[in-house]
């Protein structure tokens, strides 16, 4: 019975289970989010870690950071109609989030090329450093965060499916869902304040 719990299908099964509750809580704005989605970023980033994908498994120490840092912004919410972070965020700054995402990832690219001679270790990286961003204005409760993780979500299917990682593909198919869910859930919570 132990090795079943701790084998690494079970582990990610269980990772994909607590994304799925901590991104549907997202979606919904329940700050249950956040510690749901720590527990999430410890199992996968054991996953990540075996399944030598060294980015991803470093992001589940930032996304550790981020869920910290994000249940700390939304118990800062002084009264239910407090939107003074939410909405979108300027072209301007997602011009630069992007740009800077797209340069620290090609970065971080090479780095782990260099050191694991991964044939993913671009993409991967790519996918990090955008999920960080992603990350960082869910947190800020900023609605653009969904078009970013349509994006990054999409692609994820792909590269798990290419690593043999099925139940992490799965995951990610709920995830798209969910995203839109989430974006088109957080367009109408702000038309509607």
């Amino acid at each position: 019975m132990i090795e079943f719990l701790l084998s690494l299908n079970t582990i990610s099964f269980f990772a994909a289970i607590l994304g799925v509750m901590a991104v549907l809580l997202s979606a919904r704005q329940n700050i249950l989010c956040w510690p749901i989605g720590i527990l999430n970023t410890i199992l996968a980033g054991y996953v990540y870690f075996v399944q030598q994908l060294p980015s991803e498994a470093i992001l589940q120490i930032v996304y550790l950071v981020m869920a910290v840092y994000g249940w700390i912004v939304w118990s800062k919410k002084t009264n239910q109609n407090d939107t003074n972070n939410f909405g979108w965020t300027s072209a301007k700054f997602n011009c630069i989030l992007i740009a800077l995402s797209a340069l620290s990832g090609i970065a971080l690219g090479y780095s782990f090329f260099q050191v694991t001679h991964s044939d993913i270790a671009y993409l991967d990286a790519i996918l990090t450093t955008f999920s960080v961003a992603a990350n960082y204005l869910s947190a800020r409760k900023k609605i653009d965060n969904w078009i970013y993780w349509l994006v990054i979500n999409a692609i994820s299917i792909g590269l798990y499916e290419y690593k043999a990682m099925h139940w992490f593909a799965l995951l990610f198919v709920f995830y798209f869902l969910i995203a839109l869910r989430g974006l088109f859930g957080w367009r109408s919570s702000i038309q509607n304040h």
